[in-house]
């Protein structure tokens, strides 16, 4: 996992975590991914890359690796601000599509958030994990 993690930092690689009193309580963080790197992550199929294609157009993927904010803290646009501030970053570094993974059954509070902000689902694993993986174009997303 280290060396996944190593391998995805580059200088378009966005992170921002949320301090209160001294408390790391919310982060973030994404990257570039290649079309071929996505298709590779989850053995997908060509046809779900059409799918998001067709949904999102042919830009450059930022995938949104993680985003997490503590349970006390939730329900206070910390999740907002930090989506907001990454996909900015994405943005500037002309990355236009973003892809997220997330599980939908049952729906975890990621999918209900991403889901309300536009995303779709455009590939469900097939190892019976309900995780799934959501896109949109980045551009013109409001919060």
């Amino acid at each position: 996992m280290t060396r996944d993690i190593l391998e995805s930092v580059t200088e378009d690689t966005s992170c921002w975590i949320a301090i209160c009193d001294g408390q790391v309580v919310g982060f973030t963080w994404g990257f570039r991914m290649s079309q071929e790197k996505l298709l590779a992550m989850v053995d997908m199929d060509v046809e779900a890359i059409r799918t998001m294609r067709l949904w999102c157009g042919e830009g450059q993927i930022a995938y949104q690796s993680e985003l997490g904010v503590l349970e006390d803290y939730r329900k206070r646009g910390i999740a907002r601000d930090l989506t907001s501030r990454r996909n900015e970053d994405f943005l500037q570094n002309g990355l236009e599509i973003g892809v997220i993974r997330t599980k939908e059954n049952p729906p975890s509070v990621t999918y209900q958030w991403y889901q309300k902000i536009g995303y779709r689902v455009f590939y469900r694993y097939r190892d019976g994990s309900a995780r799934v993986l959501m896109a949109r174009q980045l551009a013109g997303l409001e919060f």
